[in-house]
């Protein structure tokens, strides 16, 4: 019964992702860039609900980190990389809000930066550095769908520059 109620859970990411995507898609004729980045990350997330592609990222990672001897030691590089994220975060924040005027394109950038935050998190192993209930199931999913509720919400406001 759990096994059915994750993989329908699971499908229905993918179809909320591919939704986005699609609308994304349609809106491309008023901020073509971020209408195209926004369809195209949404395309990512479905995908990665669909085929599980990032844990092969990990695994190479994995991989690199062990051929290189510092798989067993490796709370420094997780510290590194968390910061690196924050600071990504932060910049990348900062740029979207100044680069984008539409409401309905930034709060779509806000739902999918959330989104690939988590995805990222999960991917490169920073899960130590995240309240674990956030992670896990039903918690993990029912994140996702907010994030994805945010861009579908933006996604059917109004194209006025002026509400800002």
């Amino acid at each position: 019964m759990f096994d059915l109620l994750y993989w329908g859970v699971r499908l229905l990411l993918v179809v909320m992702w591919l939704v986005v995507a699609l609308q994304a898609w349609q809106r491309r004729c008023t901020l073509r860039t971020v209408w195209l980045g926004c369809s195209a990350l949404a395309l990512v997330f479905a995908s990665v609900r669909a085929c599980r592609w990032n844990y092969a990222l990990l695994e190479g990672a994995r991989r690199l980190l062990s051929g290189a001897g510092v798989y067993s030691d490796r709370a420094w590089i997780k510290l590194v990389l968390v910061v690196a994220l924050i600071l990504f975060i932060f910049v990348a924040a900062r740029r979207v809000r100044r680069a984008i005027r539409e409401p309905a394109a930034l709060m779509c950038s806000v739902g999918l930066g959330m989104q690939g935050t988590l995805l990222l998190v999960e991917t490169m192993s920073l899960d130590d550095f995240v309240p674990q209930w956030f992670l896990q199931q039903p918690v993990r999913y029912l994140a996702e769908g907010c994030f994805g509720a945010v861009a579908l919400v933006a996604l059917h406001r109004r194209s006025d520059p002026d509400e800002l």
